[in-house]
C-alpha cells in the first residue's frame, strides 16, 4: 500500500519532468543568461575586453539615458492607443456580429481575415496602400477632399504612429471580436428578454446585463493585448526600422538596435529585463483578477 502511495504521489511529476525540461532549457536557461548579460559589459565589437562584472551599471545608464526614455513614452502611447482603440473596435463589431441578420455567418468569417493574414504580408499590402504617390489611402483621401496633398506616411515622424497604429489594430481588432463573440453567446436571451419587457432600452441592457456579462473576458482581452502591444516589434521594425528619428522606436525596437547594431549586448539585456519585469508585473496583476473573480464566483 505505501509502494502504490508513492508511485500515486511520485508519477504526476515524472510524467511532468520532461516538459518541465523543456521550459527550463528553452524558457528559463535564456532569461536567465540575459539578466547575467545586464550585469556585465559585453561589447562584440571588442571581444579582447571579455565580459567584466559591473553590477547595476547598465542599469543606472539605462534611467539616466534620454533615448530610453523616449523609448519607453513611445511604447506607452502605442499600446495604450492600439489597446484602447482595438477593444472599442473589437466590441462594437462583437455586439453587431451577435445580431441577426441574412449573410452573419459570412460576415464573421470575413472579419477574421485581418487575425488570420500572416504579419509580413500584412504589413507589405498596408506599405503598398499607404503609399505617397499611388496608394490607394491616400488616392481616397484626395478625392473626397479630405487632404490637398498626399500624406507621407512612412516618412513624417507624426504621420509613421499613425500609420503603424492602423496596421496594428486592423490585425488585432478580430482577436477581440471573437473573444466577445463567443462571450456573447454565453449571455443568457432569457436576460436581455426581461430587461426589454422591463423597459430598458438599448444601453441600459448593455450597461446592465451585456457588460458585466463580459467582465471576464474583458479583463482577459485588455491585459493580453498590453502585453503583445507591448513587446510588438514585427510590424514596427517591418515598416518603420523605428524611424523616422526614433519617432517609432519602442522599448523593443531599441532592445533589438542595442543589441544587432551597436553590438552592445549588456546594455541591451539590461533593456530587456525592465521589458520582462514590466511584462511579468502585467501577467502577476492578470492571474490576481482571476483568482479574486473565481472566488467571488
Amino acid at each position: 500500500m505505501g509502494q502504490k502511495s508513492l508511485q500515486s504521489h511520485t508519477l504526476p511529476y515524472i510524467m511532468m519532468a520532461p516538459a518541465m525540461a523543456a521550459m527550463a532549457l528553452f524558457i528559463l536557461y535564456p532569461i536567465g543568461y540575459s539578466v547575467w548579460l545586464s550585469l556585465h559589459r559585453v561589447d562584440f565589437l571588442r571581444p579582447q575586453a571579455g565580459r567584466p562584472f559591473i553590477g547595476l551599471q547598465n542599469y543606472l545608464k539605462l534611467f539616466s539615458d534620454a533615448a530610453f526614455w523616449n523609448a519607453a513614452q513611445i511604447t506607452l502611447v502605442y499600446t495604450t492607443v492600439a489597446v484602447v482603440v482595438s477593444f472599442i473596435i473589437g466590441l462594437a463589431t462583437a455586439l453587431l456580429l451577435n445580431e441577426q441578420f441574412r449573410g452573419r455567418i459570412l460576415a464573421r468569417s470575413i472579419v477574421i481575415i485581418p487575425w488570420a493574414v500572416p504579419y509580413v504580408a500584412a504589413i507589405l499590402i498596408w506599405k503598398w496602400m499607404l503609399n505617397t504617390d499611388f496608394g490607394i489611402v491616400n488616392y481616397i483621401l484626395l478625392k473626397f477632399g479630405l487632404i490637398t496633398e498626399g500624406i507621407n506616411w512612412l516618412v513624417s515622424p507624426v504621420w509613421a504612429m499613425v500609420a503603424v497604429l492602423i496596421v496594428t489594430v486592423w490585425t488585432q481588432y478580430p482577436f477581440v471580436t471573437m473573444m466577445h463573440l463567443a462571450a456573447l453567446q454565453g449571455i443568457a436571451a432569457d436576460l436581455q428578454e426581461a430587461a426589454t419587457i422591463d423597459g430598458a432600452g438599448v444601453l441600459d441592457r448593455f450597461r446592465y446585463v451585456t457588460w458585466p456579462g463580459l467582465s471576464q473576458v474583458n479583463t482577459a482581452a485588455i491585459l493580453l493585448l498590453v502585453i503583445w502591444n507591448f513587446r510588438r516589434f514585427t510590424i514596427i521594425y517591418t515598416m518603420t526600422g523605428g524611424g523616422p528619428i526614433r519617432s517609432t522606436e519602442t522599448l523593443v525596437i531599441q532592445t533589438y538596435r542595442q543589441a544587432f547594431s551597436f553590438y552592445n549586448m549588456g546594455y541591451a539585456s539590461a533593456i530587456g529585463t525592465v521589458i520582462l519585469g514590466v511584462l511579468l508585473a502585467f501577467s502577476l496583476i492578470y492571474i490576481i483578477i482571476q483568482y479574486r473573480t473565481g472566488k467571488e464566483v
